[in-house]
């Protein structure tokens, strides 16, 4: 590339931020570390630019004349359906193909076994084995350790679990859709307080306690590990543990930048719903047959 070329490419992309800039039409922006140009091929550079400042992101579509010494530069945002999209998956640029299959993959396991959870069917639990398994990995990656903790809690509630629902006796299952007594109240207290302890003391020991997102995510544990442990002693009230939790999971993930993630609760969110609606019918059909 010549000196002249150069010198184009260099009037090109300072024209590109220049006209973001004055489209932005707000003072306190940097041109080098608020508005990015994206470079395309070397014929044609610059096509995209954004606007990038904390969690906000605003995409333009540049034009270009050239007019021979002179060089016109029109920013416009882009349409809105592409500004969300942009603004939802964006994250997913930076990641291998590899990685998005896989977190993809584990969604629309945990989402099956959640549907079958619903249906209070066993099969709950061989596909939250899978779906765990594989984010414990991923979360690892993106140190959120209470959570990582908490999916390998999943994993092995889940083998618990598969074992207590498989119970039977005379071939008819043992442990049906109840409700939680007195003495699992205490139990569920302890449980709680004991998850806050633990996940404490590994922010600590790893000296993660850098970021409000650690004492959300200790909380959440806390709360999953209760839903957990009812859902494997298949305890109606694991349901509203499941919704207080989902409620907060949602946009933590979407901050922490796993959007399928992100959704992917919202679905849990809904299924939670539906699933503790399931369960009551369940339940006051059995007892409906006991006072029969």
């Amino acid at each position: 590339m010549g000196k002249k070329d150069d010198i184009e490419l260099l009037t090109k992309l300072w024209s590109a931020k220049e006209s973001i800039f004055k489209a932005l039409g707000k003072e306190g922006v940097s041109f080098s570390n608020d508005i990015e140009i994206d470079t395309i091929n070397d014929k044609d550079l610059f096509r995209t630019g954004y606007y990038k400042k904390d969690n906000i992101k605003i995409k333009f579509d540049l034009d270009f004349i050239c007019m021979e010494e002179y060089i016109i530069c029109y920013a416009k945002k882009s349409k809105l359906m592409n500004q969300i999209f942009d603004f939802l998956f964006s994250q997913y640029s930076s990641y291998s193909p590899s990685f998005i299959y896989l977190e993809l993959f584990a969604v629309i396991m945990n989402i099956t076994s959640v549907v079958y959870a619903k249906r209070n069917n066993i099969l709950v639990y061989p596909t939250g084995l899978i779906g765990t398994g594989i984010f414990v990995y991923i979360l690892l990656n993106f140190s959120l350790l209470g959570d990582t903790i908490i999916n390998a809690y999943f994993f092995s509630m889940s083998i618990y679990g598969w074992y207590f629902w498989s119970r039977k006796k005379d071939e008819v299952f043992i442990n049906q859709v109840s409700t939680i007594n007195r003495n699992e109240i205490k139990y569920l207290f302890i449980l709680a307080f004991s998850s806050l302890i633990f996940i404490y003391f590994v922010y600590d020991y790893f000296d993660k306690w850098n970021n409000w997102t650690a004492y959300v995510d200790n909380i959440t544990t806390a709360i999953f590990f209760v839903a957990m442990w009812l859902m494997a002693r298949r305890k109606i009230e694991s349901w509203i543990f499941w919704i207080i939790g989902d409620l907060i999971t949602v946009p933590l993930y979407f901050y922490k930048g796993l959007t399928i993630s992100s959704i992917q609760y919202i679905i849990f969110l809904i299924l939670a719903v539906l699933g503790y609606i399931s369960w009551k019918k369940i339940l006051d059909k059995n007892h409906q047959k006991l006072k029969e």
